[in-house]
């Protein structure tokens, strides 16, 4: 299950309510939603059932100007986690954390000469994915260089550094929003 989208990017003091609300839904209600309507069918199968929920890297890292994606993904990832717990012994249930991977959602970024790190496609990403599925895995970025790249973010000894360099660049950038 995915859903994602997010605003331009800006401050979040900036974003219209009609943006947060539509982004709080469609990103955080509508997969736990679709989990509900989907789970009593999964769970009465005679055949071990899969249940993926997207979330991203950006759930474990609060970067400028992305605060409503990433509170989403967050909450994306924590359900998914809660439901693996949950439901594990009966159906195979993972959370798919992809970092930078070539979708519409990054349309924005690259028009803006963004670098992106260790991008890949969508069919590279989910592929690997599916390697990791059955598995008993909790979660999945997908792709090798995507799981180095959480990894950092997540054990990084100096994550708090790179933030308020971001967090700089975003406030001078300010400006171009």
């Amino acid at each position: 299950m995915n859903a994602g989208m997010m605003t331009t990017p800006r401050f979040f003091h900036l974003l219209k309510d009609e943006e947060v609300d539509e982004i709080m839904i469609l990103n955080g209600v509508h997969p736990v939603l679709l989990a509900k309507a989907l789970l009593e069918q999964l769970l009465q199968r005679k055949s071990r059932s899969a249940l993926v929920i997207t979330s991203s890297a950006m759930s474990y890292i609060g970067v400028p100007n992305c605060a409503t994606y990433a509170a989403t993904k967050a909450c994306n990832r924590l359900f998914s986690e809660t439901l693996f717990y949950e439901l594990g012994h009966k159906i195979d249930v993972m959370t798919y954390t992809p970092c930078f991977t070539d979708t519409n959602l990054l349309k924005y970024a690259k028009q803006r000469g963004k670098k992106l790190p260790l991008l890949t496609t969508v069919e590279n990403s989910v592929t690997a994915m599916h390697r990791d599925l059955g598995m008993g895995r909790l979660w999945s970025c997908g792709v090798i260089q995507h799981e180095l790249m959480v990894a950092w973010i997540i054990y990084n000894p100096f994550r708090h550094a790179y933030l308020q360099r971001l967090k700089a660049k975003a406030i001078n950038d300010e400006s171009a929003y």
